[in-house]
């Protein structure tokens, strides 16, 4: 049967995780613009700009569309991330279209039918640290690592590392937590994808959350550290220096998914045990 991965708008949170989840299932089409085709082409997934024939549908987030566009026509679930409450409060009459809500993250409102699964991440297998800092050309200097910032916060990121003696690399890989090991601290926007990949690989790392629409990075990045000003990120990383990295580990919410759903099709439908088993534990 054809599912299909509806990951338009917003940033690269909604095709990564399409592509975690197609990736395990090893079929199936991610729906998402355009400048994701390599990515999924990397990963030999099936990509296209606009919904095609599809038996299954997942819907990332917006269970309307980005424009309101989305007419559904097949069975669909809507994967559902922390935004502010009042974006699915308003959009209540959408969701009823959906058999399921499927939170990867904090549900911020009750919705019928949901479940929680772990983070869905594409969890790629690590380098082993010698190739990765090789890979960056990085000496024997600890080093710096930086994901989803822009060149706004690189003078900042530029005079502390010259500060503290430390090797600056801006991470912008695919997929980036392959790289991760390489890194002694990483400086972070707080996107979905940035923030679990770090927090599942155990790099120390500062956060920097950015304002964003729909997406509340700052209360993702609530209890980890965060710089709110130059001087305490620099206090923030001269500590992370010596903090130890946390060993590596964390459910794959990708792969609970996935079996989710190979056992939706194959039932036709998905009773609350064959849920329970498979969500979050």
């Amino acid at each position: 049967m054809n599912i299909a991965y509806y990951a338009m708008g917003g940033g690269h949170g909604h095709a990564m995780r399409g592509l975690a989840l197609l990736s395990r299932l090893g079929h199936g089409t991610l729906v998402a613009p355009e400048r994701h085709r390599a990515w999924a082409e990397s990963l030999n997934v099936v990509f296209s700009t606009s919904m095609p024939d599809a038996d299954f549908v997942l819907v990332d987030t917006f269970p309307r569309g980005v424009t309101g566009e989305l007419q559904l026509r097949a069975p669909a679930w809507l994967v559902a991330r922390w935004t502010r409450p009042d974006f699915y409060e308003s959009r209540r009459d959408a969701i009823e279209r959906f058999e399921r809500v499927v939170w990867c993250e904090e549900p911020s409102i009750e919705l019928p039918n949901a479940i929680r699964i772990p983070p869905i991440l594409l969890r790629p297998p690590p380098l082993p640290r010698e190739d990765a800092r090789r890979d960056f050309d990085a000496g024997s200097r600890p080093l710096l690592m930086v994901l989803g910032l822009g060149d706004r916060q690189r003078p900042l990121l530029e005079k502390i590392a010259r500060l503290l003696g430390l090797d600056l690399r801006f991470n912008d890989r695919f997929p980036a937590a392959r790289w991760l090991p390489a890194a002694d601290v990483v400086v972070s926007a707080a996107g979905y994808h940035a923030f679990h990949e770090i927090e599942a690989d155990g790099v120390p790392a500062a956060y920097l959350p950015q304002p964003r629409q729909y997406d509340d990075q700052f209360r993702r990045a609530a209890h980890r550290p965060v710089a709110h000003d130059p001087r305490e990120l620099e206090s923030l990383i001269r500590r992370l220096l010596t903090t130890p990295r946390r060993p590596a580990s964390a459910p794959d919410g990708a792969m609970r998914l996935a079996e989710l759903v190979e056992r939706r099709m194959k039932l036709g439908v998905l009773a609350e045990e064959e849920v329970a088993p498979l969500a979050l534990r």
